[in-house]
């Protein structure tokens, strides 16, 4: 038998996010059922003005992917921290792997499935426009003042805030599974220290710091160092842990 130090790291790796690919259709399809009831959710449009006249009747319906990029960012957040779960993770060892193997192929998972929440999140906004068009009578003028790059750059900013979910709920997985009443501390800290701040606000400050950044770059570098830092904290604590519970 081949001994595990003859096999690559990156080899093992990819084998898992196969087979994780192949195994977890289950968070795609919960994906498109949240997805769907954004649709129905949104789909006279989140904003919705009116005027009539003695000529004709305007309304004005504004479409937007936000409904759906908040569930699916909650989606995201849950459906990293089930990753952390033992069914789960014992699940994995049927291969020649250790735990960095398994870290590893799960971002990897998660990072694409963060792709496909963020670009099918985008377009329940045109799903909504043309069932508007095709359940009702009437002349439709569509308007959009996005450029293409402003779509790209959206669609890119939202892959990563909800990577940016999935590793939050994959740490604070980790954090459970290793100890269960810091994971309990953890969110009364935060709400504590948000009130502790007093005005400031521990939210808003972050607020401030990922949402209201201008430059495109500086936000990819905020996000994309923020989820390394999460990730890696996932993988330190784990490995002090001989066996998830």
């Amino acid at each position: 038998m081949m001994s595990f130090n003859n096999i690559s790291l990156s080899s093992i790796v990819w084998k898992q996010y196969q087979y994780k690919q192949k195994s977890y259709i289950g968070m795609y399809m919960s994906l498109m059922v949240l997805q769907l009831i954004a649709i129905l959710i949104s789909i006279e449009g989140t904003l919705y003005t009116g005027e009539t006249t003695d000529v004709f009747t305007l309304n004005m319906h504004h479409y937007s992917a936000d409904v759906a990029f908040f569930f699916t960012v909650i989606w995201g957040g849950i459906s990293a921290t089930l990753l952390t779960t033992k069914g789960y993770w014992v699940e994995n060892f049927m291969f020649v792997t250790n735990r960095l193997s398994n870290h590893l192929a799960n971002i990897m998972l998660l990072t694409t499935v963060s792709i496909v929440g963020g670009i099918t999140a985008l377009l329940t906004k045109y799903v909504n426009v043309v069932m508007h068009y095709m359940l009702r009578d009437e002349q439709i003028i569509q308007i959009s003042t996005l450029e293409s790059s402003e779509l790209i750059a959206g669609v890119l900013a939202m892959i990563l805030y909800i990577l940016f979910a999935c590793a939050i709920g994959y740490v604070y997985g980790i954090i459970l599974q290793w100890n269960r009443f810091i994971a309990i501390v953890i969110p009364v800290m935060l709400v504590g220290l948000n009130f502790g701040l007093g005005y400031i606000g521990l939210y808003a400050t972050m607020y401030d710091f990922y949402l209201q950044e201008t430059s495109i770059l500086l936000f990819i570098i905020k996000v994309l160092v923020t989820i390394t830092g999460l990730f890696g904290l996932a993988i330190v604590l784990s490995n002090r842990k001989e066996e998830l519970k």
